[in-house]
């Protein structure tokens, strides 16, 4: 594939992003060494990612991991400065990274904007990454956060939210999946998912669309790199047969019209942009309501950099703004 020029559409702080993190000269992700890549994303977003604002309290804690109690997935509680007199509504967070990077303090400072913007309380989850730990290992992760979530007393687990970038945006929308194919009783019927923020996600993982051919290199994350991260996080000789299963490619579960009021923030100059318009239009025609923003001439991961962009304070306050519109919507109805 050749590489359109990257100036002909992109944003200032993307035109400075890419020759900062993505020079002509900068290996291929699946030449640098995983820890180095690893190294590297939370130096970055520790740069460049602005002064961290302070929450009311922060709690690092340790949940134990489905099917085996005698290991632990590690979650960061954020607290809101609100004064808490009732059960707060809860946003269980997955970071981005590729299943192969990040953690809990690559997204800190976003976390933190969550929570304060929100009113409500922002549980990280810091599940394990590929090519240690493959597929369903991190989603496992998550339903475990996810359960923790509700036995919690001060939690209120009839107003969850899931959100994440990029493969946490995945992980988040193939737990919703797993949440509701589960048999009747599994699952509390009043702890559900009530909506998900899903932040340039990758929903298809058939690589297709007109973004790819368009933005599929030259933009930062690449075709090319999005190949390797499903190859760390599958594994190599994976086959079309889990590409295609739901809680990989959330966008193809055959019953959209269950899924969750949704929020989808889209990087127009991103490889991913096409398959979350089309899991837009796949929800709508299902009858969900669905938010979708779109930031022109901006090209993904750009919601962690504060710093570099403008436009990461601007979707926090998107994303919060619809959060407390929707959950106080649900309030007032009852419940849904």
């Amino acid at each position: 594939m050749s590489s359109p020029s990257p100036s002909s559409s992109l944003s200032a702080a993307s035109q400075a992003f890419l020759a900062q993190f993505f020079p002509p000269t900068a290996p291929l992700q699946r030449d640098i060494p995983i820890d180095l890549g690893r190294v590297n994303m939370e130096t970055a977003t520790r740069k460049f990612g602005g002064p961290l604002p302070s929450v009311r309290r922060i709690d690092n804690l340790s949940v134990p991991c489905l099917g085996d109690l005698s290991a632990d997935v590690k979650i960061r509680v954020y607290w809101p400065l609100v004064e808490q007199e009732k059960k707060l509504p809860v946003v269980l967070y997955a970071h981005g990274g590729g299943w192969v990077k990040g953690n809990l303090n690559t997204h800190d400072n976003l976390c933190r904007r969550l929570a304060i913007g929100s009113g409500q309380v922002v549980v990280a989850v810091d599940y394990r990454l590929s090519p240690e730990s493959r597929y369903p290992d991190a989603l496992d992760d998550l339903e475990a956060a996810f359960k923790w979530v509700g036995g919690q007393p001060t939690l209120d687990s009839t107003q969850v939210t899931v959100a994440g970038d990029s493969a946490g945006g995945n992980l988040v929308s193939a737990l919703v999946v797993r949440l509701l194919t589960k048999k009747d009783g599994e699952v509390k019927p009043d702890h559900q998912v009530k909506r998900q923020v899903l932040i340039y996600p990758i929903v298809d993982m058939r690589m297709e669309g007109e973004s790819y051919e368009k933005y599929g290199a030259g933009f930062g994350l690449s075709e090319v790199s999005i190949q390797y991260y499903i190859e760390m996080y599958l594994g190599r000789s994976y086959t079309d047969a889990l590409v295609t299963n739901p809680e990989v490619s959330p966008i193809l579960f055959g019953q959209p019209e269950m899924m969750p009021t949704t929020m989808i923030v889209t990087a127009e100059c991103d490889p991913l942009a096409s398959e979350a318009g089309a899991l837009r239009e796949r929800l709508e025609a299902a009858g969900v309501s669905v938010k979708h923003v779109v930031y022109p001439g901006i090209v993904h991961a750009y919601l962690t950099y504060f710093d570099l962009f403008p436009e990461s304070e601007i979707s926090v306050e998107e994303i919060v703004g619809w959060l407390k519109k929707e959950t106080l919507a649900v309030g007032v109805q009852g419940g849904v």
